[in-house]
């Protein structure tokens, strides 16, 4: 989620999302690691780093102080997602 590459973190943040609500038990600061995703420079690396955040479910993303705020944020910028 840190590397270099937007690819590469784009990839990451997908995978994650694959992993749904139960990537949430094995890393507790998963949600928080997306979330700071969500002002990343790529929008393909902040694209899916919003889905992921879909999958992981609202309880995860609820659970981090000031998630709904970057979430919607994320939608005033008018991105499309």
């Amino acid at each position: 989620l840190e590397d270099e590459e937007p690819d590469v973190r784009s990839s990451a943040a997908h995978a994650l999302g694959q992993l749904g609500a139960a990537a949430v038990g094995c890393h507790a600061g998963l949600a928080e690691m997306l979330i700071k995703l969500l002002e990343d420079r790529s929008e393909n690396v902040r694209r899916r780093a919003a889905d992921a955040l879909g999958q992981l479910g609202a309880a995860a993303v609820a659970s981090y102080p000031g998630a709904l705020e970057a979430l919607v944020k994320l939608l005033e910028h008018g991105e499309g997602y």
